[in-house]
């Protein structure tokens, strides 16, 4: 992506949750972080048909298509939010990390613009999230 004449490396972002949460927590995020036009959400709501869902996941990643790459979260594999993205992953340009969290979101924040290769960055932030699943009683 050029930003003012200058190549810089972004990966775009996209939750795609069930009810809301995507959108609530990219609110909660935006209070910590205003600036951060390369994430957006898509919320799959009870009595959407398969179609319309697709239509919305389609029109996200579009939208993003001149950046380096999309990372979908989504925020349970297996479902249909998550079965509905599984096309989109094609050509090395988006991949998608299932059951994200918000400390997840919040490095995606500061290190999204620091990446080129989206595969990279899904191991990145896949593994940077389970490091920050813990016990309280583990480490107290």
């Amino acid at each position: 992506m050029e930003v003012f004449g200058v190549e810089v490396a972004m990966i775009a972002v996209v939750l795609v949750t069930h009810a809301g949460i995507g959108r609530e927590m990219l609110k909660a995020l935006r209070e910590m972080f205003p600036e951060r036009d390369f994430m957006t959400s898509v919320s799959v709501e009870l009595g959407m048909s398969k179609d319309e869902i697709g239509r919305q996941i389609c029109a996200a990643v579009q939208e993003r298509e001149t950046y380096d790459g999309v990372l979908i979260l989504s925020d349970v594999f297996g479902s249909t939010p998550a079965n509905m993205c599984l096309p989109l992953l094609k050509g090395g340009k988006v991949e998608m990390v299932s059951g994200f969290n918000f400390p997840m979101l919040m490095k995606l924040a500061s290190c999204a613009d620091k990446y080129k290769d989206v595969k990279a960055l899904a191991e990145f932030i896949r593994d940077y999230g389970q490091k920050h699943i813990t016990i309280a009683s583990h480490i107290a």
